[in-house]
């Protein structure tokens, strides 16, 4: 009996978000018991974000690598509710569509994340070549799985998110189609699942907001100190990039964590 109940706890959370986290809220305070150990999660927070900010200095090409393959699977999580390797196609396909589009465009911002030297340039050319690819695989499977369920409930919005997607790549500059997809299909996507993961407690809301400004303090002074030796455009492009990277393998750990806690709260 209670294996049974396991094994129907487990199929429960390999549904779509909602449905995984719908009924089971987690407020920030429930991951740590006492101040030390928010200290010991905040110290261990920006040890991590320091670390990728270290590991893109010594290694930028390395680190761009890694950023990419990180954002691939984060992006995929829009499609949460459909199956992995759909997901992982997703991904893809919203991070290598400007390559196949604008290319040389890309190829300038790659430049300016990356130090200047001909081994950075040949990184930045391989990972257009493979972009391409990747872009066309995706594509291709992208549209055999949606016209494959064009009558599952999903199927409109998957349509207007490739729809909206490559008309902001076709008619945008690189940046502004990243800052589309962000402000109106990824991060509000987002916003609503830790809604409905997280309680929206008065210490949980001071937490995030003091974590933002933080962010922006930070990002502020980064951006202050290279716009010193590096032109306003390269210094924002850094800052932005670097950043991310930054905080997205802390944020993807923290996600860990919580998806941890719940699981074993359902089991409890």
């Amino acid at each position: 009996m209670n294996s049974a109940r396991r094994c129907g706890n487990a199929h429960r959370f390999n549904g779509d978000s909602t449905r995984r986290y719908g009924s089971s809220h987690l407020s920030l305070p429930e991951l740590w018991k006492s101040p030390i150990q928010f200290f010991i999660w905040f110290f261990t927070y920006v040890i991590i974000a320091l670390a990728c900010v270290a590991m893109w200095v010594i290694a930028p090409a390395m680190s761009l690598i890694i950023f990419l393959i990180i954002s691939v699977w984060h992006f995929g999580g829009d499609w949460s509710d459909s199956s992995t390797f759909a997901r992982l196609s997703f991904g893809v396909w919203v991070l290598c569509l400007p390559a196949a589009i604008s290319p040389n465009e890309v190829m300038d911002i790659f430049g300016d994340l990356i130090l200047q030297s001909l081994v950075a340039d040949n990184v930045v050319h391989l990972i257009i070549d493979v972009a391409e690819v990747l872009f066309l695989m995706s594509s291709l499977y992208l549209a055999v799985n949606i016209t494959a369920h064009r009558k599952a409930p999903q199927f409109k919005q998957r349509i207007i998110d490739i729809t909206c997607l490559a008309a902001g790549a076709l008619l945008l500059p690189i940046m502004l189609y990243f800052v589309l997809y962000f402000c109106a299909l990824h991060s509000p996507r987002h916003l609503l699942l830790s809604f409905k993961t997280v309680d929206s407690s008065k210490s949980s809301i001071i937490v995030i907001v003091l974590l933002t400004l933080l962010t922006l303090l930070l990002g502020t002074a980064a951006w202050s100190i290279i716009s010193d030796y590096a032109s306003l455009a390269t210094a924002t492009l850094q800052v932005i990039f670097v950043g991310l990277f930054a905080l997205t393998v802390p944020h993807m750990f923290i996600i860990h964590l919580f998806e941890t806690h719940l699981t074993k709260r359902e089991f409890d």
